[in-house]
């Protein structure tokens, strides 16, 4: 019989933690925080929305780093624990659509290309 390793290759895990939603734009720049971790390794962090022909568009990659101990506890064994924190900091103009509402996309992907929605935000212009 042939022994065949187990493979964990589990999509990322990740949360967008502030601001509440709805986000109430005010003209000043909105800044977009939270934690992503994978258990092979995390590219990137990024936002988008849906554009016109159904794609997602991307609008910014988030800076990480900083570690979290209650996401560290949580996946002892990522190799992302310790740069688990991420932000992105966004101005109200770089939204999708300039209409009365526009919803955000977060997505965290994993060295493999496979990426995960981590949350959505709902951008209320008055």
């Amino acid at each position: 019989l042939k022994s065949v390793a187990a493979t964990s290759n589990l999509p990322p895990s990740g949360f967008v933690d502030a601001p509440a939603d709805p986000v109430h734009v005010t003209g000043d720049p909105i800044l977009f925080q939270g934690w992503a971790v994978d258990d092979t390794g995390l590219k990137r962090v990024w936002v988008g929305c849906t554009s016109g022909n159904g794609g997602i568009t991307e609008l910014a990659t988030a800076v990480r780093g900083g570690e979290r101990p209650d996401i560290s506890k949580l996946f002892p064994s990522s190799p992302d624990r310790m740069n688990a924190v991420w932000a992105i900091r966004l101005s109200p103009g770089q939204a999708c659509s300039q209409g009365p509402s526009t919803t955000l996309q977060f997505f965290a992907e994993d060295l493999e290309g496979v990426r995960t929605m981590i949350g959505t935000r709902t951008l209320i212009r008055r």
